[in-house]
Order: structure tokens, then C-alpha cells, then sequence
């Protein structure tokens, strides 16, 4: 006779045991991390378990797991001199180990179910709870509880999108692996926004995170509306409708794998089902070692305080100038590239009258016939005068249906100026200061490198630890053509914007200065030091000397560079009210937005334009959108080989919005089934094409495709991708440098092969070594980023 356990999903306490095990990667991370901090996550598993009284066995699992956690950290030697933590990680162990044997006889004594022991029957397979959670019917809104089950039963990585407007307190999982938080400024989130336009006004390190949005097996979504019950969510003009619709309706570029589901009860409900799971202490400082480099970054540190631009105030009006404002200098203020802080309170103003006598600004004269007495009988205002803002608001001299202008009578009021086309400012301290850093980040590599004559653009980098990533991808950019048309030490500063990004053009100026390197023929390798400890301010987290991705370190570099160069101070979302009838027409309209919005050499290089058009299956009424891209990113198939015109093919193909996604026909006022159709506008000289070789399987772990995917080397004829009703243009390209990935997700190694036009010859760059490379080599299964060009 076999005796069926007392859970439908669990067979025996043994395999509770095992479930509860943690892994040999979680015992190590709680090894190496700060005791406190090893501490903190223990708390939070042990505060969990007590939480978790309605189901047993996952009780059980997490006193179990709290165990196996409290004997990993007794046994660290440094515990022996942190009394509280020894102390609190023995009461853990004690409660838990006490816990677990109340459970194991509560579990025990639950009525077993006695079947006969005949031939064996065969179970089909029971849906789990990412079924259920794929079905329309499960809704659109998933509870804290619902999203932590999810996570532990499924072992899939979800993405949290916090769109609230203050992003602190927030959500810190025990497995940070496990459930990301990815913050999004509220603000960006208005009518007409697609997927495009929100991944180029993301901060440069969050970007490459929603481009990997399709590798995560869930994404939720978490603003302000949800925590409050007043609100709806899907009114069409909501943060949640206009974001829903950015990442489905209006996505081109990434698939989800489901649709996006929205947390109920927002934050606070997190916060009150979990609390130990909650982030209190704000953004995190990254602290980096810069060893040999701190006299460079010492150097600039001083330029970057010096970088203060001028600005003069130009007169917008022509009137009559007494000869004593003839004789008055211009009104110039030192103005900081970006204020940082809280602004200081602001002061009464004070003005000049037309001979330069210094005169306050008079009060608002009260109105005729006005009584003190008749305030309350005659116009009904309180004698008490209201507080707004922290300033004292005197409207007993406001009359009802009275209109009050800002403009005297008589008093001339200026045309706005047009800042569409606001020509650049050319600081000379701004100018100096960048020049001064391309300068020392030259001499710095200069010497502390041997020469080695070398034909050029054949320099190495040295790998400063696991920095082959950076490696593979600079080799490929340094051989991009027309950059280095832009970007040296005689010629970078011209295309600095006069306002100053983030980054205040510091990143453009040590790639500069690297590009001379690399082609000067005066080194066979360099040490890229300064270029890796100014690209940590970038992002901090690409710069801890691990193993990274090739493709994010390639997307937050081009976006830096492309801040520093743009010669539009601010960039806007683009209003796209397109029906899709006359195309050229439309794009016409938004070529004209899309430069004074955007102006960059790299938008310039490496930007292409697709237009996706959406079309109601009933009434025909169309939808256009004009979306700019840096990269094409493409699926690859399962089997062991494909060719990259499929791939493009079935990335090009047109799809359809219907069951739980479909489209809100603004004829129909209703959600229809839709074609969406995308294709190329407007190519660019250089196309970047990624495989995805990276993605999440059916257990919820990250795989590498190892798939041969066949590309020619000459010819690569994107023309049967080009919009019917664009205009003509050259369409063929040829490969110029691959980025290889060998190896799995945690260890591997990038190289380049680049194809060098001085010499006409295929190299391959393997860190700091550089030798000739076959053409039969080229074409792997280790084939990671293509780069054409069309020039």
C-alpha cells in the first residue's frame, strides 16, 4: 500500500527539506556580504515565515531555509566581535528550530489519503500558477502574496516598474535576482508615449533594463493611482492605461512574454504584507579604487567644478536707451551646468526703473469704491486673510469675475523668443576645461606605455579585469565609420553642447582621447584605465570588475556620448497624432520636430526611423508612429541554425493586438483586434544588429543560444524591409565588426573581429592582442553584435 502525503505539491518532508535548501550560490553571497547586511536578509526570511501562516508547507520551507542561513552565518569569524548580530542570529536559530518542530508534527498528524498499489497512474500535468496567471480570466492586477508565489513557486526573475513620483521607501526582495525594481520618472509618462521614446528619456543606466524587458518571466507595474482607491487605473488619460499602452500596444522593439499586470494596492500594500522587504535608505554612493588613477581623477574632479558656462542676457526689446544704459555693461550671471540640491528661497524682487533708480515693486492698487467694512456683506471673503504656499495671499483686493493681467496698461509685452533653434554656446571655460581632461587622459596612457611601432588602429586593450566586454565593443566603435571624423582631441570640442550634460562632455573627452591612441601606430596595447574610472560615474554598476554584457555597456555609452553632443539642451516628447493616410506627409511633420528635439553625431551615425502603423480590423482606422532605434534586436529560433534574413523577416513581420491585448479604436470607442505593421523609414551609415543569444527558459534561468546564424560578410540588402512609401535610398550594407560572446552567462569571454580599412584586412582583437584574422574564422555560433555600414 503507498501512502499519499498531506499536500497536493509535496510528496514527503524530505522534499520540503529540499526546497528549503538554499543554494550553494546564496550561501556563498551570504559569506562575503557585510555581516550586518547578512543579518538584515536573515531577518527578512525569519519575518516572512511568521507571516506565512496560511499555507504550512511553504512555512515550513522558510523556517528550514532560516536554519540553514542562521548556521552559514554563526560560522563566519568575524561574528565573534559583533556581539548584537551573534545575539540575534542565536534567537533566530532557536525560534526557528522550535517553529519547525511544531509544523513537523502539525504536518504529520494530517489524515493521509490510502490508495491501492495497482499498475502505476499516469498524472497529467496539474497547470501551475504561471498558467493561471497567463489567463485572461486571472485579471489585470496581482496582490504582494500572489507576486512572492510566484516568484518562489516559478523561479522567474520579475520587473517591478515604479512610476510612482517619490521612489523611496521601495521594494527590496531577499533575492535581488529575483524580483528587480526598475524606477521611472512619473513624468514621462504622457499621451502618445511608445516604447521608443521611453527607453531615450530613461537615465543611461536604466535603459538597458526595459531593452531586456522580454527576458523577464512577469513585469508589474506600481504607481501612485494603485494606492489609491479613488482613482481608475484604465481611464484612458491614467498613468497606468498611458504606460500599459507604451509597453504592448505601442512596442516594436521587445516582446513581453505576458502582459503586464498592475500590483494592487501599489507600494503601500507591499509595505504592509511585507515589511521587511522594503528598502528604507535611499540611493546607495558606489565607491570605486581607482589605484594608479587618482591623480588623473584628482585632475578631473578640479575641471569638473571648473566647468561654470556664461550666459548673457540678450534684450528682446528695441525701445529708446537713455546714454546712461548705452554706457551700462551687459547683465552677465555665472550660471552651474546643473544645480544640484535644494534651491535656495526665493527673495522679494527689486527692480530698476528706467534712469537706474533701484525702486520695490508697488502694491496692487485696490479697487474704487472699496470699503474695508463691505468685505464680508458685499463680495463674501472671510476678514481672515488665507495662507497658500507659505505666503501670505491678501485677496481682499481681488474683485469676483474680475480677469487681472500681469500687464500694465500702456506697457509693451515682448515676443517670445524661438528656442527651437537656439545655436549652440561656445563657453570657453567649458571648452578649455574638456580639452585640459583629453589632454591628461593622452599624456596618462602616453607614459605609462612602451612605444611599439604598429600599422595603425591596431592597438590592444588591456584587460584590467573582466573587462572584455568593454574591450570588444570600444575596438568596434574605434573602427566605426565617419566617427572618428568626430570624435579626437582636435575635433570633439565642436560638438559639445554649450549646456552641459550629466556628464558635462567628460566621457566624450577621454573616448577622444583613445581614439587617437588607438590609431597613432605608436602602441601595440594600452591600459584604458582613465576611460573605465570616468565611464563609473556613468554607471557604477558596469565598473565593479565582474563579468558584463557586451550590448548594455554598448547602449549606456552611445547614450552618454550622445547627451554630451546633443545640441538640444532639453529633450521633449514628440506629439505624434498620425492617422496613417499620407505617410510621407506625416513624416515630413515629424522630421522637422524630431531635429529640434534631437541633434547629435551619434543620432546621426547610428539612429534609424521605422514606422509602425496600427489598423483596426473593423473600421480601418489607422494609427502612425515614427520610432528612432540604435540597435535592431532579433529573436533567434530554437534549432542549430538560421540565417539572419529570417530572423529580420520574422522581426519586420506584422502582428495582431487581439485577446487580452488589443487596441482602443478611437472610431470604434472600443477595444478591436488590430494589425501592427512596422518596417525602416530612414537608414543611418551604421546598423547595429544584436542576436539574443540570452534568454530566460521554461525553469526560469537565463541560457545561452548557442544557434549558428549565417550572415554574409559583403552584402546585407535591408530593402525588402523598407517601408513601401519611403523615400529611396541605399540599403545595402557590409559587416565591418562582430562582437563575440564565448562561454555561458557567468563565465565567459568577449572578442572582436574588426574589419580594418586602411589595411583591408579582417582583424581579431582578443584584449590587448591583435592578429590577422581568416575570413572562415569570422562566421560563429559565438556571433554576438553585428556592425554594418552602408558608407
Amino acid at each position: 500500500m503507498v501512502m499519499m502525503d498531506f499536500s497536493r505539491q509535496y510528496q514527503s518532508l524530505t522534499e520540503l527539506r529540499d526546497r528549503g535548501t538554499p543554494s550553494d550560490e546564496t550561501k556563498s553571497r551570504f559569506r562575503k556580504m557585510d555581516l550586518a547586511a547578512a543579518v538584515k536578509r536573515l531577518e527578512m526570511v525569519y519575518q516572512t515565515a511568521l507571516l506565512q501562516t496560511t499555507v504550512l508547507e511553504e512555512q515550513y520551507i522558510l523556517f528550514y531555509k532560516a536554519i540553514n542561513l542562521c548556521e552559514v552565518v554563526k560560522r563566519r569569524e568575524d561574528i565573534q566581535f559583533d556581539g548584537v548580530a551573534n545575539i540575534r542570529t542565536t534567537e533566530i536559530l532557536r525560534d526557528s528550530i522550535e517553529a519547525l518542530e511544531r509544523l513537523t508534527r502539525e504536518l504529520k498528524q494530517r489524515p493521509q489519503v490510502h490508495v491501492r498499489e495497482v499498475q502505476p497512474v499516469i498524472v497529467e500535468r496539474k497547470p501551475t500558477f504561471e498558467d493561471e496567471i497567463a489567463q485572461e480570466e486571472f485579471g489585470n492586477y496581482i496582490t504582494p502574496f500572489q507576486l512572492v508565489r510566484f516568484v518562489e513557486e516559478c523561479r522567474k526573475v520579475v520587473l517591478v516598474i515604479d512610476f510612482r513620483r517619490d521612489h523611496f521607501p521601495n521594494i527590496e526582495y531577499e533575492d535581488h535576482n529575483l524580483i528587480k525594481v526598475l524606477p521611472l520618472d512619473s513624468e514621462l509618462i504622457v499621451q502618445g508615449l511608445i516604447f521608443s521614446h521611453l527607453f531615450h528619456h530613461l537615465r543611461l543606466q536604466h535603459r538597458h533594463t526595459l531593452n531586456s524587458i522580454s527576458n523577464y518571466g512577469l513585469v508589474v507595474l506600481m504607481g501612485d493611482e494603485l494606492s489609491d482607491p479613488e482613482c481608475t487605473p484604465f481611464s484612458p488619460n491614467s498613468k497606468c492605461k498611458l504606460l500599459l499602452d507604451a509597453l504592448t500596444v505601442y512596442n516594436t522593439v521587445a516582446k513581453l512574454r505576458m502582459r503586464p499586470l498592475l500590483l494592487q494596492g501599489g507600494f503601500q500594500a507591499w509595505e504592509r504584507c511585507y515589511p521587511v522587504y522594503v528598502e528604507r535608505s535611499g540611493r546607495r554612493d558606489h565607491y570605486h579604487d581607482f589605484g594608479s588613477m587618482d591623480d588623473f581623477m584628482a585632475q578631473v574632479e578640479s575641471a569638473r567644478k571648473q566647468l561654470i558656462r556664461k550666459v548673457e542676457y540678450p534684450r528682446l526689446v528695441d525701445y529708446p536707451m537713455t546714454p546712461d544704459m548705452q554706457n551700462r555693461s551687459p547683465v552677465v550671471r555665472n550660471v552651474p551646468i546643473r544645480i544640484e540640491g535644494p534651491r535656495a528661497p526665493l527673495q522679494p524682487p527689486a527692480y530698476n526703473n528706467i534712469h537706474g533708480n533701484h525702486s520695490d515693486l508697488s502694491p496692487v492698487s485696490r479697487p474704487k469704491g472699496y470699503q474695508a467694512d463691505q468685505r464680508s456683506s458685499n463680495y463674501g471673503f472671510d476678514k481672515k486673510i488665507p495662507e497658500q504656499g507659505g505666503a501670505r495671499v491678501d485677496t481682499s483686493c481681488i474683485q469676483p469675475h474680475q480677469s487681472i493681467s500681469a500687464q500694465r496698461p500702456g506697457q509693451f509685452r515682448p515676443p517670445t523668443p524661438d528656442r527651437s533653434t537656439k545655436q549652440k554656446i561656445q563657453d570657453p571655460v567649458l571648452l578649455e576645461n574638456l580639452k585640459k581632461i583629453a589632454d591628461w587622459a593622452y599624456e596618462t596612457i602616453d607614459t605609462n606605455t612602451p612605444e611599439s611601432n604598429v600599422p595603425p588602429g591596431c592597438t590592444g586593450l588591456q584587460n584590467m579585469g573582466n573587462t572584455c566586454f568593454m574591450n570588444a565593443t570600444l575596438q568596434a566603435l574605434f573602427n566605426t565609420p565617419k566617427l572618428q571624423k568626430f570624435f579626437s582631441r582636435s575635433k570633439f570640442l565642436d560638438h559639445i553642447n554649450g549646456t552641459g550634460s550629466e556628464n558635462k562632455g567628460i566621457m566624450t573627452a577621454v573616448f577622444s582621447a583613445l581614439m587617437d591612441h588607438i590609431w597613432s601606430g605608436r602602441f601595440a596595447f594600452i591600459r584604458p584605465e582613465c576611460f573605465f574610472q570616468c565611464f563609473a560615474r556613468v554607471c557604477p554598476t558596469l565598473t565593479d570588475r565582474q563579468q558584463h554584457d557586451a550590448q548594455e555597456f554598448l547602449t549606456l555609452l552611445l547614450g552618454a556620448i550622445h547627451e554630451d553632443t546633443n545640441m538640444v539642451p532639453h529633450e521633449k516628447q514628440i506629439d505624434q497624432n498620425y492617422n496613417g493616410v499620407d505617410i510621407p506627409k506625416s513624416w515630413r511633420d515629424y522630421e522637422k520636430k524630431a531635429k529640434q528635439n534631437s541633434n547629435s553625431p551619434i543620432r546621426d551615425i547610428f539612429y534609424m526611423v521605422t514606422a509602425s502603423q496600427l489598423q483596426c480590423t473593423q473600421c480601418f482606422t489607422s494609427s502612425l508612429k515614427f520610432e528612432e532605434l540604435n540597435q535592431i534586436m532579433l529573436e533567434l529560433p530554437s534549432g542549430s541554425e538560421c540565417h539572419i534574413n529570417g530572423c529580420l523577416e520574422e522581426h519586420f513581420k506584422d502582428t495582431f493586438l487581439e485577446g487580452n491585448n488589443p487596441w482602443n479604436c478611437p472610431t470604434c470607442n472600443q477595444p478591436r483586434r488590430a494589425k501592427r505593421s512596422s518596417k525602416l523609414w530612414s537608414l543611418p551609415p551604421v546598423i547595429i544588429i544584436n542576436l539574443k543569444r540570452f534568454a530566460m527558459n521554461q525553469e526560469g534561468r537565463f541560457e545561452k543560444k548557442a544557434i549558428d546564424v549565417n550572415f554574409d560578410l559583403n552584402t546585407l540588402d535591408l530593402s525588402q524591409f523598407l517601408h513601401p512609401d519611403a523615400q529611396k535610398q541605399n540599403a545595402e550594407y557590409r559587416l565591418y565588426a562582430v562582437t563575440n560572446h564565448d562561454g555561458t552567462l557567468d563565465s565567459g569571454h568577449y572578442t572582436a573581429f574588426i574589419h580594418n580599412r586602411p589595411l583591408n584586412t579582417w582583424l581579431k582583437f582578443d584584449d590587448e592582442h591583435c592578429k590577422e584574422a581568416e575570413i572562415s574564422e569570422i562566421q560563429t555560433n559565438k556571433a554576438y553584435i553585428l556592425y554594418y555600414t552602408n558608407c
